[in-house]
């Protein structure tokens, strides 16, 4: 075995040193979210809305990818027999995709906890890199991805299920790989030919490309994120043309023109798609208050609300973001960040600035603000909630912040280290790390706790009607009432078609009678379904499985008429008497199904 050689060696030793505190950064990202992967249980507020759909929807994509070898064109767990196509529903579909390998893993939800974990990881690695951007070291680089990891607002989103814009650590990864690409920073140097000027032109080529394809796909994902980031991109570009030369520039375009390759088209479809259109509120009117930030939340320890009992943006984060200034290098590039972050976290509060949640308290109305406020916000409704500006802010803070602990000690050291000799310098820098160090133990002890706490810990149980599915002949079915919860939960269960529309809104693009008398049974409108269908329409119609579940019925959305005993009459007229499997489980054999136990 040939030993290696000094150059090696060094080599190695600098891979290491460089890369240990991303993985560091890496496994207390995995401590922190580890909560969110209980057994048996699901990390949410509720199984209503956009968790049910969006964990349903990335089991799909998912599952398609990795069993079927590509994207489904249809939606074909739900609006048999004409499911929508795959892109109708949805504005975008790169996060399912980049977040398709999780399906691999055993089990629901543990998967969906897998999908998390990841994008807790994406924030602690993108506040990491920024702040490595921004020149800072190690300890740096560990506060940055500990604070990247709590943060709050992404946290609320991961609650509500909403999970394109659950990271928007991604959006600071690619603006920190850019970064690294300027003739401003040392890597893109390289005037002179040494020998190793192949190599090193070699890893800007790699990192142009993933800066790229990450760029690439925070963009698709969830556009905005990157676009808040953009007022900084361009000053760090106007900061680095005085005295670069046009040679050196390759790495930076080569990963912009890259970016826009891959995301052209998607962000053209997003752009035109009309889920990507929402109401903007007028000069005088304040947005519902669950879609903005509140002031306490900007700058306080701890606030009790909407199921997250911490801050959106500590008051801790913006003292060690301010510090970061001390630092003697990029100064400018650093007071632009906080600066940044500062706007995107006042513009977060809306119109309207409300002192607090629980109160509900409105201390400036959108009326008494000059119009140019106003069209500010009516050109951020794209946003859908301008909680999403805290977020972003939330990220660059984290990431300044970690510059902030780094700076202490050297500040502390640099002015009273020259009066004692070497070890009492290193204590006396030590001891100065202790209050940042304080802090940001403080925040992730905090929010570790904070998403422990059961009441964000749904317990997880295959819905009834998925059981009795799962081992009963295979064949499209219907599962009645229609709902917005269970039956995406149904669907991530055991996959068959069903009758059932993705929304509420969706009718049914068949002409069987059949099949539009049970779409207007499981809305409630019995006025339309007064006519039964005959036996010819229900033999045509292909339905394998009609089900009745009464415990739907509890849900907030259904209507009261869909769950009465009128329904379950005209039920077995036309199909005859059901199986029943208990607490209200009503189920009708159809067709080739009908003589089955």
């Amino acid at each position: 075995m040939t030993p290696s050689t000094p150059t090696e060696q060094t080599r190695t030793t600098g891979l290491l040193t460089r890369c240990w505190p991303f993985l560091a950064v890496l496994v207390l990202a995995l401590a922190i979210a580890s909560p969110a992967r209980l057994p048996g249980t699901v990390f949410c507020n509720s199984f209503q809305g956009d968790t049910a759909t969006t964990a349903w929807f990335y089991s799909f994509v998912g599952r398609s990818i990795l069993l079927d070898g590509g994207l489904p064109e249809r939606l074909d767990d739900f609006g048999y027999p004409d499911p929508l196509p795959l892109e109708d529903p949805f504005a975008t579909i790169v996060d399912a995709v980049i977040l398709a390998p999780t399906e691999a893993w055993p089990g629901w939800p543990d998967r969906w906890g897998w999908a998390i974990t990841m994008a807790v990881c994406l924030n602690a690695l993108g506040a990491a890199l920024l702040a490595r951007s921004f020149g800072g070291g190690t300890f740096a680089v560990l506060v940055a991805g500990l604070l990247g990891a709590g943060l709050a607002p992404a946290w609320q989103e991961i609650l509500e299920g909403r999970a394109n814009t659950m990271a928007p650590g991604l959006a600071a990864m690619a603006l920190a790989l850019f970064m690294r690409l300027l003739p401003s920073a040392p890597e893109a140097h390289y005037p002179a030919p040494p020998p190793s000027s192949g190599a090193k032109r070699g890893r800007l080529v790699a990192l142009a490309l993933v800066s790229g394809c990450s760029g690439a796909m925070a963009a698709t994902i969830y556009p905005p994120f990157l676009l808040m980031l953009l007022p900084l991109a361009l000053l760090l570009v106007l900061g680095a043309l005085p005295g670069s030369r046009a040679r050196q520039w390759w790495p930076a375009v080569m990963a912009l023109a890259l970016g826009a390759a891959l995301s052209g088209s998607e962000l053209h479809r997003i752009w035109l798609h009309p889920m990507s259109h929402f109401a903007a509120p007028s000069g005088n009117t304040c947005p519902p208050s669950h879609g903005l930030v509140a002031l306490r939340d900007l700058a306080v320890i701890s606030v009790g609300q909407f199921g997250i009992d911490f801050a959106y943006l500590p008051l801790s984060c913006w003292l060690l973001a301010v510090l970061a200034l001390l630092r003697p290098q990029k100064k400018m590039i650093i007071l632009l960040a906080i600066l940044l972050a500062l706007l995107l976290a006042l513009l977060s509060t809306g119109p309207c600035l409300l002192l607090d949640r629980a109160s509900g308290t409105t201390i400036l109305h959108a009326g008494s603000l000059p119009r140019f406020f106003g069209r500010i916000h009516q050109g951020l409704a794209r946003l859908h909630d301008l909680d999403r500006l805290a977020s972003m802010a939330g990220l660059l803070l984290a990431s300044l912040a970690g510059l902030g602990a780094e700076s202490l000690p050297l500040l502390v050291a640099g002015r009273f280290g020259p009066l004692l000799k070497t070890r009492p310098r290193s204590l006396l820098s030590l001891a100065a790390c202790t209050p940042a160090l304080g802090i940001v133990a403080q925040q992730s002890i905090s929010t570790r706790t904070v998403i422990a706490d059961g009441d964000h810990q749904q317990p997880w149980q295959v819905p009834r009607s998925a059981q009795f599915l799962a081992q009963a002949a295979p064949g499209p079915a219907a599962e009645l009432p229609w709902d917005q919860s269970q039956q995406f939960l149904s669907a991530i269960s055991e996959h068959r078609p069903r009758v059932n529309p993705l929304r509420l809104g969706d009718f049914p693009k068949t002409e069987n009678a059949f099949i539009q008398w049970l779409d207007a049974l499981g809305r409630g409108a019995l006025d339309q379904a007064r006519e039964l269908p005959d036996a010819e329409s229900v033999e045509s119609s292909g339905l394998c499985w009609v089900l009745h579940d009464s415990l739907r019925c509890q849900g907030t959305r259904i209507p009261a008429a869909a769950c009465g005993y009128a329904v379950i009459d005209s039920l077995a007229d036309v199909l005859g008497s059901p199986m029943d499997l208990g607490d209200g489980l009503l189920v009708w054999g159809v067709g080739s199904c009908r003589e089955e136990p």
